[in-house]
């Protein structure tokens, strides 16, 4: 987010679907079908920034459909100001505030709750059959002590303003990222897990840098449960 690779895509209603006239290096979202899962994860949809990697480092595809913005991009710094902020603010907080704004863009439906209280058992037991059962995935009632009943009813809409495309773009761009780091890592690549894990076997580590996005050696996590119920001793504390 804070230094993206292309602008932010911005689609409106007008924006819609159609068969891939071209090789897939206009701005815009692509279904494309490919087989490859070290850079590309497969069929589904890309951003062209991804795709335009991908025909550069030989990865075969075939974009079938385009979604292309009539809109003028977003700037590619769009969101670096509210980034400065949290970094200047946040602390130990920045990780998890980063990712709460970068989800956001993700998000592309809510859910509404209709809650009430009642201490009358009966007129629980009545709203149940006329709602549904305490088994219905939307209806919830729970017991909250001091003889009362907290019931009601979740419901699901649709956003029809969303910002999917740009949390597309998010997801590719931490791709191309993983990729060159695996490049930079050397080995016989294993798999890789999401957008933040990739093993290999073989090669060593990249070069370091304590530069917003480089490269960092993170602490191996301890937990002491299971060995320390066997006795077993942690391989980080014998090194």
């Amino acid at each position: 987010m804070y230094d993206p690779y292309a602008p932010w895509i911005v689609l409106d209603f007008n924006d819609l679907w159609e068969p891939c006239a071209g090789d897939g290096m206009r701005l815009g979202l692509y279904y494309a079908e490919t087989s490859d899962y070290t850079l590309l994860r497969g069929n589904r949809i890309y951003c062209n920034t991804i795709l335009c990697k991908a025909k550069a480092e030989g990865i075969p595809f075939t974009a079938t459909h385009q979604l292309l913005p009539r809109h003028t991009p977003a700037p590619r710094t769009l969101f670096k100001a509210a980034l400065d902020a949290i970094m200047a603010a946040a602390g130990g907080m920045m990780k998890k505030l980063n990712n709460t704004l970068s989800g956001y863009l993700g998000k592309h439906h809510k859910n509404h709750y209709r809650v009430r209280l009642n201490s009358c058992l009966d007129h629980v037991w009545n709203w149940l059959q006329t709602h549904g059962t305490a088994g219905s995935p939307n209806i919830f009632v729970r017991d909250i002590g001091a003889q009362l009943f907290l019931l009601g009813e979740k419901t699901s809409t649709t956003m029809s303003e969303i910002n999917m495309p740009m949390y597309i773009q998010l997801k590719d761009f931490a791709n191309m990222r993983l990729y060159d780091m695996t490049k930079a890592m050397g080995g016989t690549l294993a798999f890789i897990m999401k957008v933040d894990c990739a093993v290999t076997v073989g090669g060593a580590l990249p070069p370091l840098s304590a530069e917003w996005g480089g490269y960092c050696v993170s602490e191996l996590p301890r937990h002491l449960g299971p060995q320390a119920e066997m006795h077993a001793a942690f391989q980080a504390d014998q090194e």
